[in-house]
């Protein structure tokens, strides 16, 4: 499911402009692995209920997590994650992406400013 997530991030040149495609990585990033990164991981799945019934339709929450040495760039790269990603069709049986909240962190040892993104996204 993240795959058509990674598929439409390493598609998205204002994305890769700021964070090289062979970074975009699923579920973590390795300890010392070069920045800037994107990590994706999923993690939640809910079906969806209609009459009390649950149908072929299910919501699933997706974290985005964007790294960089400068916190412009670890900004910058957020708001083209989520220029490509709110709202978009992601092919297959993913039909709509919605971003929900962002919260930011420095990791004051290995000075790394990161941004984790929250999105659901609904698979009919």
């Amino acid at each position: 499911m993240i795959n058509f997530v990674i598929a439409a991030l390493t598609a998205t040149s204002s994305v890769t402009d700021i964070v090289p495609a062979n970074n975009i990585l699923p579920l973590f990033r390795l300890q010392k692995q070069a920045l800037p990164a994107i990590t994706v991981q999923l993690v939640d799945t809910q079906p969806e209920q209609t009459h009390d019934m649950p149908m072929a339709t299910f919501t699933h929450t997706v974290e985005i997590t964007v790294f960089h040495e400068d916190p412009s760039n670890a900004w910058a790269a957020s708001v083209a994650v989520r220029g490509k990603l709110n709202g978009a069709d992601l092919g297959g049986n993913m039909k709509e992406c919605r971003f929900v909240t962002q919260a930011t962190d420095v990791f004051e040892i290995t000075e790394a400013f990161s941004v984790t993104q929250r999105y659901t996204i609904f698979e009919a």
